[in-house]
């Protein structure tokens, strides 16, 4: 377990510093829609996330997408008119707990629809 977690934290790590930011410095936090145990172990208690700043309360009433989960809570975050001009928005993505992909997307322009 310590593994993944440092292995997660290396892959988050080097997005963020591609992106030239820091997590704190980001308004959003996308991933996979898991159970709640799963998000505060793997997600919000080490990074110190706070749950409005995620898709998890839209999240827990769809369930797991696989590969859609990002899309589509990025998608649902534009509805919602939160994201706004220079936001940045962290989604990440693991596969079977052994791969993970983080992307720091900037919003540029926020959707009207």
């Amino acid at each position: 377990m310590g593994r993944i977690g440092d292995k997660f934290a290396a892959v988050l790590g080097k997005a963020l510093e591609d992106a030239d930011t820091k997590l704190p410095d980001t308004q959003w936090f996308i991933h996979a829609n898991v159970a709640q145990t799963i998000a505060e172990w793997g997600f919000y208690q080490p990074l110190g996330l706070d749950l409005s700043q995620t898709t998890y309360e839209w999240g827990k009433h769809l369930g797991h997408m696989g590969g859609g989960d990002h899309l589509i809570g990025l998608n649902h975050l534009f509805e919602t008119g939160k994201p706004k001009a220079g936001d940045l928005v962290v989604a990440v993505g693991v596969g079977l707990g052994f791969m993970w992909t983080v992307a720091v997307i900037e919003v540029l322009d926020a959707p009207q629809w």
